[in-house]
């Protein structure tokens, strides 16, 4: 792959975001941001066109991360991974968006996170 996929990721909890986002770059991903909420997420997401999403379900804010996903899903038909601490989340399992997508139930391995990754997008590096 000649460039690096743009990520974002949407997690309320500082050190896990900056978990993630340290590990994606060194898998080969451009983080370009990371947000605590779903409207920090929608507004960055307006201007730029990313092909992944990371999403926690439960963000901070008024909006969580399902519907999030799937406002950003209006504009940009990109894989999606949830992360969740539900055991079945009921969301996820009523959800239609149109693209690949998957979950993670937190807490989870960053093999997890490289497993879902190679899932949801076929050409994702290392």
């Amino acid at each position: 792959m000649s460039r690096n996929p743009r990520v974002l990721v949407a997690e309320d909890e500082s050190i896990i975001a900056l978990d993630i986002k340290n590990t994606l770059e060194n898998w080969g991903f451009n983080v370009e941001a990371t947000f605590r909420t779903g409207e920090e997420l929608l507004d960055f997401a307006q201007k730029d066109d990313p092909e992944i999403l990371i999403m926690d379900i439960s963000l901070d804010g008024t909006m969580d991360g399902v519907e999030a996903a799937s406002k950003v899903l209006e504009k940009n038909k990109i894989p999606v991974i949830f992360m969740t601490g539900e055991t079945v989340p009921d969301k996820l399992s009523k959800l239609k968006l149109g693209v690949p997508f998957t979950y993670l139930k937190k807490p989870f391995s960053m093999d997890e996170l490289k497993r879902a990754l190679n899932n949801v997008y076929p050409d994702t590096p290392g």
